[in-house]
């Protein structure tokens, strides 16, 4: 009987090791790539080429456009994954990654470049795609 427990002890504690390399990603963009994107795109047309469809665009009033690239990158805590635990511990590691970009509509142009990360931890049961700066 005590042997039977202690199995399916090792058991779900072998699964939740191994569950705890599970993440998700969305549009993150490493440092890296924001770089290279910065030094090679020289056009809208080349930035969507690299980056694809902006996460969402701002009208700046002025002929230009704000184009912005929001990511996430998120990992989950191993005892995420334990019955009833996870519930009370669990948590949910999110790097968020931004990158904002100044188009000129007119010439397809590119201006200014903006990239940050931010780092968030939310309690599991409350995660969210969004990391707080």
């Amino acid at each position: 009987m005590t042997s039977s427990r202690t199995h399916r002890a090792l058991g779900m504690l072998a699964c939740a090791a191994l569950l705890s390399g599970c993440y998700q990603t969305r549009g993150f963009i490493e440092p890296e790539k924001a770089a290279e994107v910065q030094a090679r795109a020289t056009t809208a047309k080349q930035l969507q080429e690299q980056l694809g469809t902006p996460t969402t665009t701002v009208p700046l009033g002025d002929g230009k456009t704000l184009w912005v690239y929001e990511g996430f990158y998120s990992t989950a805590s191993p005892d995420a994954y334990i019955p009833y635990v996870g519930l009370l511990t669990g948590r949910n590691d999110q790097k968020c990654s931004k990158l904002t970009v100044v188009v000129d509509n007119e010439t397809g142009g590119l201006g200014e470049f903006e990239y940050t990360t931010a780092k968030d931890t939310d309690h599991w049961t409350r995660a969210d795609d969004t990391c707080r700066r």
